[in-house]
């Protein structure tokens, strides 16, 4: 049960879950940051991923890390995000590009 083991964060919209975002505070590492298709680049992930380094700030984290596939990956480095790299890995057979990033945590958002 991956809830027990992250806290998520949980858009809403008219009682729907719109997008969420699993966070590892203990590790500093967004595990999973999810905006349903249709609703993507109307600031929901963008307003998650605020509420999460908000957490990160608050449990004395310096750095936030993630995964990111080839679409958040670009938005992403928009906002100030460092790419460390890209890697390959398989989901249900199918081999997938993910990017390594971090960003440094700073108090106020620019």
């Amino acid at each position: 049960m991956r809830q027990a083991l992250y806290t998520t964060l949980i858009a809403t919209c008219d009682g729907r879950c719109v997008g969420f975002l699993e966070l590892d505070l203990d590790a500093g590492r967004i595990e999973t940051l999810y905006v349903w298709p249709s609703l993507a680049g109307r600031g929901i992930g963008t307003t998650l991923l605020v509420h999460a380094e908000r957490l990160l700030l608050e449990q004395g984290k310096s750095r936030v890390e993630i995964e990111a596939s080839s679409m958040l990956h670009e938005r992403l480095l928009r906002r100030g995000w460092e790419n460390h790299g890209e890697q390959w890995v398989e989901r249900s057979g199918e081999s997938l590009k993910r990017y390594r990033l971090s960003k440094a945590l700073n108090a106020v958002e620019t």
